[in-house]
């Protein structure tokens, strides 16, 4: 009988501590997932603007809000991505704030690359906690850099065709 009580016992913490994994890694998840959907709306609300040649005006709180549940729900390793994240996040608002207006897309790639490192530091570090076995990524998005032909003009196009055609 105490081997049976023991049993349950046992069983019944194992239970609660699988549990209690889950429910962890769960909300783990869901503050990642909030951090990066935060990232894309503070983003695009500042980056817009400049390249038309307006000031953003952006508010900031769901953004600390999701950077403050990042920070206290990772790891060590993560917690400082997301921080780093949130510094050059800063840095690329406030040096975009000093450019001359409208900011060139080659421009505007050039000053958002550290933010764009640090968001895909972020994301391996995220891939690593959350699966272990899953490698890095080398790239976050799919957008071709600011020299690609495809970010030229129609007519700048066919004006090198045309002029590349004629010997």
């Amino acid at each position: 009988m105490l081997g049976t009580l023991a049993g349950v016992a046992v069983g019944g913490a194992i239970g609660y501590r699988t549990q209690r994994t889950h429910w962890s890694r769960g909300l783990r998840v869901e503050a990642y997932a909030d951090f990066l959907r935060s990232f894309a709306q503070v983003y695009n609300t500042f980056s817009r603007p400049w390249r038309e040649g307006r000031r953003a005006e952006v508010d900031w709180a769901d953004w600390n809000r999701t950077l403050g549940m990042v920070v206290l729900l990772s790891e060590t390793r993560l917690a400082s991505a997301a921080v780093a994240v949130d510094e050059q996040m800063w840095r690329l608002h406030i040096l975009a704030g000093r450019q001359p207006h409208p900011i060139s897309r080659a421009e505007w790639e050039r000053l958002s690359a550290p933010l764009e490192q640090a968001r895909l530091g972020f994301v391996n570090a995220a891939r690593r906690e959350l699966a272990h076995r899953n490698a890095p990524v080398s790239r976050m998005i799919g957008r071709p850099p600011a020299s690609d032909e495809v970010w030229q003009e129609t007519s700048d196009r066919s004006a090198g065709v045309e002029a590349d055609s004629n010997p």
